[in-house]
């Protein structure tokens, strides 16, 4: 861990981010994501930290934005992290006297610190960052992983160009060892958010990173990956994953009517598509196998979102989303157990009212009846869950 009282290493990490703000101040085509991790140069790197106390604790960031950070850009952040929450058990929450929190500031170009520091920290995301690929990079910094360029097998999937690197930027490409940094059982993965374009740095329009794997897409595509999706659920809640919830009865896929769920958005079932965001839920595997307790499931949709029963509407026992409230307590009627029927089948039980999701036809309100298990409207398979 760096010692954040060294002055020269203090130096060191600003004039890497007033170099990167010139060339944010002064973009070029070649260069689509342009930010640094203030800490990589110090730390073993393979993906993301192990030592818990980099961590944050119950994977919940505490943050706040100086007086003078524009309105805009607040929303881009808040549309960035409302994505991650979307995908992942990791959380975030406005700052009220945490001891360890984040100060959202524009004063180092594109950067933050990799992990939980202790104390204050800061985010930057400056004028030139205003893009929703580089608010998630900063974002996932902070929640602890570096480059995915970075790390220690990076040798067998890409060929670094030193000779086409900005000088003073050769300390976001290096290679690091593997004695604080952990994979999290995730392999390579050229688009992550977390991994430059191809000639991101260049002093000289050529590559300064490239695949070894021919016709590879290489950088991050504006989005967690699905790979990167599962190192931050493996670090900080293993059994976390994202699955796709399918109907016995007909293959359809449960769904958010729109791809912007928002509170009180409807869920239905629809064609079954694999591209589709909204077709795509996080649950806590070993939550949802405890009858007890129950796990929420939320939507990759564009907003998010947590699958609820209507609490105010009991007579239609009718199913919605409804926006995550990380300040509110989360009550039964937002957690889901799985009655497995066989292999990775189940009958899908609200933990309050102890009823389960009906089928009630395509495009129509997902609803909730008293549980049937050979009701095969009532059937639902759990793709890319553990056998």
């Amino acid at each position: 861990m760096a010692n954040l009282n060294n002055s020269a290493l203090k130096k060191a990490w600003i004039l890497v981010s007033l170099a990167l703000t010139v060339a944010i101040l002064k973009p070029v085509e070649s260069t689509p994501l342009a930010c640094t991790n203030r800490h990589a140069k110090n730390q073993s790197s393979r993906s993301g930290v192990i030592a818990p106390e980099l961590r944050w604790p119950n994977a919940t960031m505490p943050y706040k934005f100086t007086a003078t950070f524009p309105a805009s850009y607040r929303t881009l952040f808040e549309n960035a992290i409302r994505h991650i929450t979307g995908r992942t058990c990791f959380r975030f929450k406005p700052y009220t006297f945490e001891g360890s929190y984040v100060v959202i500031d524009q004063e180092l170009g594109c950067s933050a610190e990799v992990g939980r520091i202790g104390g204050m920290q800061t985010l930057s995301l400056a004028t030139g960052c205003n893009t929703l690929g580089i608010f998630i990079h900063e974002v996932v910094h902070t929640i602890g992983f570096t480059h995915e360029h970075e790390r220690t097998d990076r040798d067998d999937y890409v060929n670094i160009h030193w000779e086409n690197v900005m000088p003073e930027n050769e300390e976001n490409f290096i290679k690091h060892g593997s004695s604080d940094i952990a994979n999290f059982g995730v392999g390579y993965d050229y688009t992550s958010v977390m991994h430059y374009h191809s000639k991101t740095f260049s002093k000289n329009g050529l590559d300064t990173v490239s695949p070894k794997k021919a016709g590879a897409t290489i950088g991050e595509q504006g989005k967690l990956s699905e790979l990167d999706i599962w190192k931050i659920n493996n670090m900080y809640c293993p059994g976390t994953m994202g699955v796709r919830i399918v109907s016995r009865f007909d293959g359809g896929c449960i769904d958010v009517k729109d791809n912007n769920p928002i509170q009180g958005q409807i869920v239905t079932v629809w064609q079954n598509d694999a591209s589709v965001e909204q077709q795509k839920w996080t649950l806590d595997w070993n939550l949802f196998l405890d009858e007890k307790i129950g796990s929420l499931l939320w939507t990759w949709g564009q907003n998010g979102g947590e699958l609820k029963v209507m609490d105010q509407n009991f007579v239609n026992w009718d199913v919605s989303t409804w926006g995550h409230n990380p300040n509110a307590p989360i009550i039964p009627n937002q957690k889901w157990t799985g009655v497995r029927i066989t292999g990775n089948t189940f009958a899908i039980k609200n933990v309050m009212t102890s009823r389960c999701l009906v089928h009630m036809g395509t495009s129509i309100r997902l609803k909730t009846v008293p549980c049937d298990i050979n009701d095969v409207k009532q059937q639902w398979e759990i793709q890319n869950a553990p056998a």
